[in-house]
């Protein structure tokens, strides 16, 4: 062994043990649950501070998540529910966020995850709940209104498509399979390369490519790792009609983070049936200065023709202007739910890889 050899040995000895000394302080804390949100959030800040140097800021972003799961895990082996199988684009939310410490339980619908969460037998669950080119998963916010869960926390990855199958040739493939939003984001490449191709929806990206592995002339979009984990050849690659394919996934829990200084609030709200009355509702937010990002409407369950509507907004409950806000539109609203205020994501470059 040479000395430049010998060094990075010491190096690695060195790294390894401040990290082990990093998890062991954080779990020796006197509340250390409640106060993991602010520790990551610092170790993000501090991260963000040292991004100059060789090691890259989002490298050390992901280390800090990864930090954060194993905590979690020695604390009370965090489960993770998410939309499966594994290799579905939502394992790899839950993966950017939780790390490799966790445990995760791989579910068939979005309702299996609220339920499991909720249950108890589950101390998390990732959901997917925006995609940039296909809108609102609709599952996931209808859900939420019946459900007692909380968001804790909010994923964004970059979304990139891979055809997969069995097959040498794309000629060869008779059937497709995918998630219908995969699908949907994917129309152009398909009219034009495959056209009158008969496409199948499943549960999941990875659902299908689990089912081309009993199907010799199937193919699936999925992800890279979905080839990998089903045996499948990638017989064309990021086939997503649009580059800038993002999908927004949120983190179910029953704890609130505190607020970091780059927060969001997401909030479900029935607004009274009168000339005016959503005018005048979000006319609050403007008034105490706050962004709006969001807003979605969906039938309401309660009265056919009647509609309750999504909104994010900027800001953490916990502020001053964001809760005068909120206690105002309260009294202007047939009611109104808070979901959650949580640190806003931060998107990630994941090409070969997805949502669902």
């Amino acid at each position: 062994m040479d000395d430049a050899e010998k060094q990075l040995r010491d190096l690695d000895e060195k790294l390894g043990a401040l990290l082990n000394e990093r998890v062991l302080r954080q779990v020796q804390r006197a509340s250390p649950i409640e106060a993991l949100g602010r520790d990551l959030e610092a170790g993000r800040a501090a991260a963000e501070a040292a991004g100059t140097g060789w090691f890259p800021s989002a490298s050390l972003r992901l280390l800090y998540q990864h930090l954060h799961g194993a905590v979690l895990e020695r604390l009370k082996g965090l489960v993770v529910a998410y939309l499966g199988p594994p290799a579905s684009y939502t394992h790899a939310a839950a993966l950017q966020h939780f790390g490799f410490a966790a445990q995760f339980v791989p579910l068939t619908t979005i309702a299996d995850i609220f339920r499991e969460v909720e249950a108890g037998r589950a101390g998390s669950g990732v959901v997917p709940v925006e995609n940039t080119t296909e809108g609102a998963v609709q599952h996931t916010l209808d859900t939420f209104i019946e459900s007692t869960l909380g968001i804790g926390a909010e994923i964004a990855l970059r979304i990139s498509h891979h055809l997969l199958s069995q097959c040498e040739r794309l000629e060869e493939v008779e059937q497709l399979y995918s998630h219908p939003q995969a699908l949907a984001q994917c129309q152009r490449w398909l009219a034009a390369h495959v056209p009158g191709l008969p496409q199948n929806p499943t549960s999941s990206t990875a659902a299908a490519a689990e089912l081309c592995q009993r199907e010799p002339r199937a193919a699936a979009i999925a992800s890279g790792e979905a080839a990998a984990l089903y045996g499948l050849r990638i017989l064309a690659s990021q086939i997503e009609d649009f580059s800038q394919n993002y999908t927004r996934f949120l983190v179910l829990s029953s704890t609130a983070p505190p607020p970091t200084g780059r927060d969001k609030t997401s909030l479900v709200c029935g607004i009274p049936d009168q000339p005016g009355a959503l005018y005048h509702t979000l006319e609050l937010l403007a008034s105490e200065n706050i962004n709006m990002q969001k807003i979605e409407s969906r039938p309401s369950r309660a009265r056919p023709w009647e509609y309750v509507f999504f909104i994010d907004l900027e800001g953490h409950r916990e502020e001053a202007h964001v809760c005068q806000a909120l206690t105002t539109m309260r009294e202007r609203c047939s009611f109104l739910k808070v979901l959650g205020s949580y640190p806003q994501a931060i998107n990630v470059e994941r090409k070969g890889t997805g949502t669902r």
